[in-house]
This record gives structure tokens, C-alpha cells and sequence, in this order.
């Protein structure tokens, strides 16, 4: 029966057989060896340990990903309080022409009263 050695918390523990290595509960990163590797391995580097190997996902701080834009129908667009596509008005006209509007009137205004 093969034996297992692993290096876990900066120790080595060994030797073990694989149903003492299972309980071990090692991650793809546990560094593992036994007669017949030149040096240490990573576990999830060797085939017959893949069955006992503890997944352990990635921290969820390094999940990054922007959820997907509302695509709405036109329908739906009209119902919202708000416009999604920026062209909503004032006055008959678009918000950025309004408020460029109104910027000129009140420095035109300004200087009305110097």
C-alpha cells in the first residue's frame, strides 16, 4: 500500500495511507509526496489523489463582474419614472441643450446687472 507523506501548517505528517489522507482534508495546494516523486508535489497535480482533493473556492472579493444593462421594451421604457437611454426633455428640449440654455441666460443676465 502506497504511502503519503503531505506538508501542512508548515509541517511534515506521515507517512499516510489514502484513507488517513482523506481525513486530512487537503486542498490542490497541499504539498504531497511518496516513494517514487523526485520532490514535493502540488495535490491537485497528481491523478489518483483528484478524488480526495477538498475544493475550496476563491475569496468572493475576487468575484468582480458588472451585472447585465435592463433591456427593456419599448413598452416598458415608456412606463419607467425615469428615461434609460439619457434623452429626456425639458421643455421640448434635451436636457443638456436646456441647461446650456438657461446657463447663457443667467450669465447674459449677470452681466445685465454690472
Amino acid at each position: 500500500m502506497k504511502q503519503y507523506y503531505v506538508f501542512i501548517n508548515e509541517q511534515q505528517e506521515g507517512p499516510l495511507n489514502i484513507d488517513e489522507l482523506r481525513q486530512k482534508k487537503i486542498t490542490k495546494e497541499t504539498k504531497v509526496w511518496f516513494e517514487g516523486l523526485a520532490d514535493w508535489k502540488n495535490a491537485g497535480d497528481i491523478e489518483e489523489l483528484q478524488s480526495i482533493l477538498n475544493l475550496i473556492p476563491p475569496p468572493i472579493n475576487s468575484f468582480h463582474s458588472t451585472p447585465p444593462k435592463p433591456n427593456f421594451t419599448s413598452e416598458q421604457k415608456s412606463n419607467l419614472p425615469f428615461d434609460t437611454n439619457n434623452n429626456s426633455k425639458v421643455f421640448d428640449f434635451k436636457k443638456g441643450v436646456f441647461f446650456g440654455i438657461v446657463g447663457v441666460l443667467i450669465l447674459i443676465v449677470g452681466y445685465g446687472f454690472v
